[in-house]
């Protein structure tokens, strides 16, 4: 069944540093409300959505050790096998390819900084900004629609749309993480290669945002 018009996205959050960023900018200047969700409180609005969009978690998609994300997958998956569009992003990518039948596994080599990411849709490639460390397997139903030197940057499974990448970074964001990962840790020339590289990537990637924000939410069916 299709959503009624005034539908809320929800937007579940793991961690307070890992928030939506741009992206509630943007459904604001759209007119479409939304709600957060605190994953690690498992309780989630029993509502009709318009959209999930799953955020970033420093925890693995794997890891079910966690009493809050067995909570949250199985919130989530009778959403995503009924047809309610979820976007995932980077963690949300991960948990969303494994409620599709994919996996998700340790990376080789732990990502933190702008990556070069090549798709042939327009909205996907470019640079974007990558901070994780395990990776993607989609399922065989799954459309790979984008990938990096290092991994699968962005999946498609029916309505659904992975991200590895992280298109609602803002400046704050990604400050507060080069300091949390690198500022204690004697790293200052990993700092200083993310931030100047911010400071010239940022601004392209905030409107690619925007243009993938209106490509997935422009197909979520509602009702006239």
């Amino acid at each position: 069944m299709d959503p009624a018009p005034d539908a809320p996205v929800l937007i579940v959050q793991h961690e307070s540093t890992v928030g939506p960023g741009n992206l509630t900018g943007w459904l604001d200047a759209q007119r479409i409300p939304w709600q957060l969700a605190d994953a690690r409180a498992s309780r989630y609005p029993e509502r009709p959505w318009r959209a999930i969009v799953v955020l970033g978690s420093e925890a693995s998609a794997y890891d079910d050790t966690l009493d809050w994300l067995r909570a949250e997958k199985a919130y989530l998956q009778p959403l995503v096998d009924s047809g309610t569009p979820v976007l995932g992003l980077c963690f949300g990518a991960q948990l969303l390819a494994v409620l599709t039948g994919g996996e998700v596994r340790r990376a080789a080599a732990t990502i933190r900084g702008w990556t070069d990411v090549r798709s042939e849709e327009e909205t996907l490639g470019g640079r974007w900004l990558s901070w994780h460390g395990d990776e993607i397997l989609p399922a065989s139903s799954a459309e790979v629609v984008a990938r990096s030197a290092t991994c699968v940057e962005a999946f498609r499974v029916g309505p659904h749309l992975g991200l590895q990448f992280h298109p609602e970074v803002t400046a704050d964001i990604v400050a507060g993480w080069t300091e949390e990962d690198f500022g204690a840790s004697g790293l200052e020339a990993e700092a200083s290669r993310v931030e100047r590289d911010t400071a010239s990537c940022l601004t392209d990637a905030t409107v690619g945002a925007a243009a993938i924000y209106e490509r997935f939410f422009t197909r979520v069916p509602v009702e006239s």
